[in-house]
């Protein structure tokens, strides 16, 4: 299954990347010549001096996260995420974040306390419950992966990575014909950077179907 899961380390990034840039506040870019190539190391000097001067500034703390995240600093991002919650408990997409950063770091059972905590704040997230489905499955608990990732099929029908990966889950407990249903949509669903042919690769190897 490694394959898929690689799929969805790099879309949640993705997204993080994204909406990060599309949803939060910011400074504006530096003035620093350096800053062009270094934007995200700027802005995480620039938020420290904006904290310094206003401490219970959650968006700063925010910011700051995502910068650290985008260099990779992912304890520091996950303190400072840490941070907005406490300053702001309703900070709902924060927690998506965290937990986006424990599965990748393999502490699953937080990842899957802050998915809950986003769902509680905005049901039917369909990025929360594939991010508790990777939780599961990489806890080798599939019967709750795939019901995780059946979730948000229901919120997100239309995103072909869940019926891909669902696929694999039912194809590595031998239920091949529910696998074979869930590739066939993965692949009617073809979105820009899907290869069908992973699809191709994989049915070949099933047993005979009746």
């Amino acid at each position: 299954m490694l394959i898929p899961f690689q799929l969805f380390l790099e879309k949640q990034g993705l997204l993080i990347l994204l909406l990060g840039m599309l949803a939060v506040p910011s400074i504006g870019q530096s003035q620093k010549p350096d800053c062009k190539k270094k934007f995200s190391r700027c802005q995480i000097s620039e938020y420290t001096e904006i904290i310094k001067s206003s401490p219970s500034n959650a968006i700063a703390y925010f910011n700051r996260g995502f910068a650290n995240y985008v260099e990779k600093k992912l304890d520091e991002a996950i303190s400072d995420f840490s941070k907005v919650i406490e300053l702001d408990s309703n900070f709902e997409a924060v927690y998506s974040w965290r937990a986006s950063i424990y599965n990748q770091k393999g502490e699953y059972d937080l990842a899957l306390a802050d998915y809950t905590k986003s769902l509680e704040r905005k049901p039917q997230k369909d990025s929360d419950f594939s991010g508790r489905g990777y939780a599961y499955s990489r806890k080798n608990d599939t019967k709750n992966a795939i019901e995780e990732y059946s979730k948000a099929i229901g919120a997100a029908p239309d995103e072909w990575l869940y019926w891909y990966i669902r696929g694999w889950l039912y194809y590595n407990q031998g239920q091949y014909v529910l696998a074979a249903h869930d590739f066939k949509k993965a692949k009617e669903l073809e979105t820009k950077g899907y290869n069908p042919d992973m699809v191709k690769i994989i049915l070949p190897t099933y047993p005979p179907l009746n």
